[in-house]
């Protein structure tokens, strides 16, 4: 069973097992599902490469390297930053 429910803070990084959610406390590297069961947690995964470079606040569960039951509530934009997806983010694997 996942932890009790919190808010993380970190930006979207790029590893060869895709993009994760680096957490700002601890460099740890999260993976985001809105799943609230073990067993669709792949399927249900967020796909982070729109927010890639962008700092993030997240609400959810932590357990192991997943955040379950994620909601993104908050989202910190550079000077001069657009509140848009990252078209220049790389696809996985590259």
């Amino acid at each position: 069973m996942a932890g009790p429910t919190g808010t993380f803070t970190g930006t979207v990084v790029l590893v060869p097992e895709g993009y994760r959610l680096q957490l700002a406390e601890s460099q740890e590297q999260m993976r985001l599902t809105r799943a609230k069961k073990s067993t669709v947690l792949v399927a249900e995964e967020i796909n982070l490469r729109k927010y890639y470079e962008k700092r993030l606040a997240v609400k959810g569960r932590r357990q192991d390297d997943w955040i379950w039951n994620a909601d993104i509530i908050g989202q910190w934009l550079q000077p001069g930053e657009r509140r848009s997806s990252n078209l220049n983010a790389p696809p996985v694997g590259h």
